[in-house]
C-alpha cells in the first residue's frame, strides 16, 4: 500500500483573497503528491513566483518559491492509502501530464463559473481543485467525488471521508513535520 497526499492552502494572493471572500473557504488552492517527502508536489498554478500569470502545471515545492517565501500561510495535508496499481496510476497520469505540460492551460473560465456553480469542462484546461479532483477520479484512487471535478473547490476534500486529514497548521509547521522523517505519520 502507498500513499497519495492532498494538500489545501491559503495564501496572501489578490486571487487567494478574492476567492477567500467570495466563498467563505479557509483553503483557496489544492495539490496532489505521490510521495511522502511532498517532492512531488503538483499542481496548476502559477509559474513565476511574483507573477499571477502565466499559470498552469507546475511543480510545486515546499522548501522554495512561493511556500518557502509565504511559510506562514495555513494549510491541510490529506492522505490516502492506495494499492501499489493506484499509486502507479497516479504517477503515470500526473508524470505524463508534467512532461507534456505545454499542452495543458490554466483554465480561468472554469474557475469563474465553478464559483458561479457552473460547471465547464475544457479539453487540457484546468484550476487547481479540478485538476486534484480528476487524478484521484482517473487514477481509481477514489470511486466519487461529492460534487463534479468542475465544481470542486479546496475545501471540498475536507469532506470526503476517503481522504485522512494528518496535518493542519502553517506551511512552516509542515515542512518541519515531513523533513523530520517522513516515514513517520504527521500529527493534525
Amino acid at each position: 500500500m502507498r500513499h497519495i497526499y492532498v494538500l489545501l492552502t491559503r495564501s496572501g494572493s489578490v486571487v487567494s483573497r478574492a476567492i477567500s471572500l467570495t466563498t467563505g473557504d479557509l483553503f483557496t488552492h489544492a495539490s496532489i503528491a505521490y510521495d511522502d517527502s511532498l517532492f512531488t508536489l503538483c499542481s496548476f498554478a502559477r509559474r513565476y513566483q511574483r507573477l499571477i500569470i502565466p499559470a498552469g502545471l507546475v511543480n510545486e515545492r515546499l522548501e522554495s518559491g512561493y511556500y518557502h517565501s509565504h511559510s506562514y500561510i495555513p494549510c491541510a495535508l490529506m492522505r490516502l492509502t492506495v494499492p501499489d496499481e493506484v499509486y502507479l496510476s497516479v504517477r503515470n497520469i500526473v508524470g505524463g501530464m508534467l512532461s507534456e505540460r505545454k499542452k495543458y492551460r490554466y483554465d480561468t473560465i472554469g474557475l469563474l463559473l465553478c464559483r458561479l456553480g457552473r460547471s465547464y469542462n475544457r479539453e487540457k484546461h484546468y484550476f487547481c481543485s479540478r485538476f486534484v479532483g480528476e487524478m484521484l477520479l482517473q487514477s481509481g484512487a477514489i470511486a466519487s467525488l461529492p460534487k463534479p471535478a468542475a465544481l470542486m473547490r479546496p475545501q471540498d476534500f475536507l469532506l470526503m471521508p476517503e481522504l485522512e486529514l494528518v496535518y493542519m497548521g502553517s506551511m512552516d509547521g509542515l515542512v518541519k513535520s515531513v523533513r523530520q522523517d517522513s516515514a513517520k505519520p504527521l500529527a493534525v
